[in-house]
């Protein structure tokens, strides 16, 4: 969900019965949980519900009521990655090195995280690649980078790693940021993050992901790259009479900042009178 954004949550949710048929059960949200929940800003947000599941058996009709939930993730919209969701295919606009056979571009919608496709990855033998998007005329600040990864079969100590280089004009690594996650099975999305990458004029990033397995047999699916700036937002320390609070003092593009001003207790404004026009 892009910060501003318009939040339809489902009224029903799939259920599969025992027998194997699958049905849609009417899902009542949480009214204290969907309070909680706003898209002026980045955030995750946890939203419970119960579920009433109405079936036959013979003669007799029965209703089950099941926990369910969601989670709600508000992310900038100003993403500064081109093709971040693959769906020009996985190598329009990403470069890859390494055992680069272990990735293509699939379309199997029960694997892909958002979108019509994703970058499927199998390591037919133990192996690594790197894929990592280069970009260029970024202004001085701190940078946000994630990617999102799920799959398995990986050995029990290999490491998927999300990076970010800062180079200098010339080329030259000047920092190298990263974070790792682990496979943990289907649908088990991992978001390795990294937060704070500071930019200066003149520099360029690489940012990426590194797949690595130990092991034959691996595989993964790789989807919703995203690269956004973080900006500082700032009060003058020349207030007089009272202050001035922000929501937020560091935001990303399209994230609503709301300023409050508050005077002093004892502070009153100059009288104020209206007339009429005649």
């Amino acid at each position: 969900m892009p910060i501003g954004g318009e939040i339809t949550y489902p009224a029903t949710v799939k259920v599969k019965f025992n027998d194997g048929t699958e049905g849609s059960a009417e899902v009542q949200w949480d009214k204290d949980d969907l309070a909680l929940v706003t898209t002026d800003r980045l955030g995750s947000y946890k939203v419970n519900g119960i579920a009433s599941c109405t079936y036959e058996v013979g003669d007799n009709t029965y209703t089950e009521k099941k926990n369910v939930s969601l989670t709600v993730k508000v992310l900038a919209n100003a993403n500064l990655l081109k093709n971040p969701g693959f769906e020009e295919g996985h190598t329009s606009n990403w470069t890859y090195t390494g055992s680069t056979g272990s990735a293509k571009s699939g379309n199997d919608a029960n694997n892909i995280r958002s979108g019509s496709k994703a970058v499927n990855v199998y390591f037919s033998e133990a192996g690594a690649f790197e894929m990592y998007q280069k970009v260029t005329g970024l202004s001085s600040g701190l940078y946000n980078f994630g990617i999102y990864i799920q799959g398995g079969s990986a050995g029990d100590n290999d490491k998927q790693v999300g990076f970010a280089r800062v180079y200098d004009s010339e080329g030259n690594l000047k920092a190298n940021y990263s974070s790792n996650v682990s496979l943990s099975g289907w649908l088990n999305w991992k978001n390795p993050e990294l937060t704070g990458i500071k930019v200066e004029e003149g520099d360029y990033l690489e940012v990426g992901l590194k797949a690595v397995s130990t092991v034959d047999g691996a595989w993964a699916w790789i989807d919703e790259a995203y690269l956004y700036g973080s900006y500082s937002v700032n009060v003058s320390d020349d207030i007089a009479n009272g202050q001035v609070i922000l929501s937020n003092y560091e935001a990303v593009a399209g994230e609503i900042v709301t300023v409050t001003a508050k005077p002093n207790a004892n502070y009153k404004d100059k009288e104020c009178k209206l007339y009429r026009n005649q």
